[in-house]
């Protein structure tokens, strides 16, 4: 028993390794962009070939476990991800961090597919929905939980650390792994490796993930996009076909016949998508519109992480006493409901309501996570291996097409928000009381603020240029009666006016320049209050760009509930 726990805890914490990396380094990213004085477009390559590598050999690493050993593959996975996360830290260039994490990523790949179908055999298949739901609780918890976890170690230690507490983690992993758990194989199957199907499914997988990462990078109607995909889509293709007629192909395409597997893969690649809205978009959110700090923000999305971690157990409970149609239709309820609910965000909702958001979305997310049993339910107990790394590369597929998809339409979104409010600064400005220089000046700042592709170094000119137009005399206009500063204007004048009667020259400069003084000031007070109300209507717009991505998740999320139904193969009775 004691052998039993010890390599479920090993089994465990591979998958923590494996998953949180795929998130916790984009924290990280601003930090490394600095050391390496580099821009972010190359930075982000760091994340981009981590998930490549995962989502290429995820399955290929499955199919060969089961060939030649789970163990050895698994230790072999370790031993790539330890040595390479060793690597990361002493990095001498951008570029060989990058090449590091793809190999890093190939180690997550062999490390993810193969805790379920190694964990079944230690404690046997009754006893799978235990494994899963301790296996999907730790795996909710590294996903959601990698940007909190990053934003802590950036607060308060050096970046290196992201990758640094990886080293204790994998040396007591692989001690348990070495020790606690024993070998296991497909025995149905030969050990003849389909290089075919590993070259055209690599491939394929390959132009899809990268299109789908880089679209936003290089432009969707570029030749290098359209080409990725075009070839990605051509080699999936390819792929099928030749599996169909293959002896021994590298992935039995025959599973895809049992619906419960089918059914519970297309549910699980659905997570992955709209799991981008609150672990993302959200974030995003957060820390861009309403200029949260890092770490408060992720404190707040922590909280779906450990919801996940706590109704992961619930719903393998709920399940065990229903059936898994009804835990994952109520799943997928809860999802629609919570992103629904966060199309009512604003910049006034508060913490509590935002973290009551989160339970419910993790709440979802939790008994959501029960395709992990369903999938491979009633699969034959060899096949949980392949099962395995299927399920796992559709929640990774999902999660990069989520990423492509939905973030694409939140930039389009606040794009249309940037240029409506653009209209809106200028319409306020050309009728405010300012002089017209400022009024040149604040309008070519509108524009540069709110252009799709804002320079920041021309937008820090365009500051300074506007202030230098704030503090001209020249074409100074007289303030408003609604300003708070006419009065003491209206003053003055009378006094200028009744010195010049009586022909008291010797005050009127004093005079003269305090006008200009109350008109400069008053000038400043309207430009504060234009700032303030352009800010404002950008709030509003580009919170309905957000409103509108979280409701596009919702609807996906809702139109998958049919899907649900056909995850078990009978009802059991309530």
């Amino acid at each position: 028993m004691v052998k039993k726990i010890a390599g479920i805890i090993g089994l465990t914490l591979a998958m923590f390794m494996g998953v949180l990396d795929s998130t916790i380094v984009n924290m990280a990213l601003p930090k490394i962009q600095n050391h390496f004085s580099t821009t972010l477009t190359s930075v982000s390559w760091i994340s981009t070939t981590y998930v490549l590598a995962l989502s290429i050999f995820m399955i290929t690493s499955a199919k060969l476990a089961d060939q030649y050993g789970r163990k050895k593959i698994m230790l072999l996975g370790l031993l790539i991800f330890t040595s390479f996360s060793m690597s990361c830290i002493w990095a001498p260039t951008l570029l060989w961090l990058i090449v590091f994490r793809f190999f890093q990523g190939l180690g997550g790949a062999m490390i993810t597919p193969l805790v379920m179908p190694i964990g079944i055999e230690l404690v046997g298949k009754e006893k799978m929905p235990l494994i899963a739901s301790v296996v999907g609780a730790v795996t909710g918890l590294a996903a959601a939980g990698g940007p909190p976890l990053g934003g802590l170690i950036i607060q308060y230690l050096h970046w290196k650390w992201i990758f640094a507490i990886n080293l204790p983690i994998g040396l007591i992993t692989i001690f348990l792994i070495i020790f606690c758990i024993n070998e296991s194989y497909d025995n149905t199957i030969s050990k003849k490796i389909d290089f075919i199907g590993v070259l055209l499914l690599s491939g394929g997988i390959l132009g899809i993930v990268f299109g789908l990462l880089k679209g936003q990078s290089y432009d969707w109607q570029s030749t290098k996009i359209i080409a990725s995909l075009c070839t990605g889509i051509i080699l999936l293709i390819l792929f099928t076909i030749v599996e169909l007629q293959v002896k021994e192909p590298l992935i039995e395409l025959t599973l895809f016949k049992e619906r419960t597997f089918s059914a519970s893969t297309f549910i699980c690649f659905i997570s992955g998508m709209v799991l981008v809205c609150p672990i993302i978009i959200f974030n995003y959110y957060l820390q861009e519109v309403l200029n949260y700090e890092p770490l408060h923000a992720t404190s707040i999305i922590a909280v779906l992480s450990l919801t996940v971690f706590f109704m992961m157990p619930l719903g393998t409970y709920i399940a065990q006493r229903t059936n898994y149609i009804f835990i994952n239709l109520v799943g997928l309820l809860l999802i629609t409901a919570s992103l629904l609910e966060m199309t009512l965000i604003t910049n006034k909702t508060s913490d509590g309501v935002l973290i009551t958001f989160m339970i419910l979305n993790g709440t979802g997310f939790g008994f959501m996570s029960q395709t992990i049993v369903s999938s491979i339910r009633f699969l034959p107990a060899e096949k949980s291996g392949i099962g395995s790394g299927i399920i796992n590369s559709s929640r990774q597929l999902g999660t990069c097409l989520g990423i492509a998809l939905l973030v694409a339409l939140l930039n389009v979104g606040v794009n249309s928000a940037k240029l409506q409010t653009k209209n809106y600064g200028e319409n306020i400005v050309n009728k405010a009381r300012v002089s017209k220089d400022v009024k040149v000046k604040f309008n070519s700042l509108l524009k540069t603020a709110y252009s799709a592709d804002s320079n920041q170094k021309k937008l820090t000119t365009q500051k300074s240029a506007l202030l230098s137009a704030m503090q001209r005399t020249d074409n100074l206009v007289i303030p408003t009666k609604k300003n708070l500063y006419y009065r003491n204007y209206l003053s003055l004048d009378k006094i200028e006016h009744h010195l010049i009667q009586t022909q008291n020259n010797e005050l009127l400069p004093f005079i003269e320049k305090n006008k200009i003084e109350i008109q400069l000031t008053a000038q400043a007070s309207v430009v504060s209050a234009l700032k303030d109300k352009i800010h404002d209507k950008q709030i509003i717009q580009v919170t309905k760009a957000f409103r509108f991505v979280y409701l596009m998740g919702a609807l996906i999320s809702f139109l998958t509930l049919p899907i649900s139904f056909f995850t078990d193969r009978k009802i059991k009775q309530l």
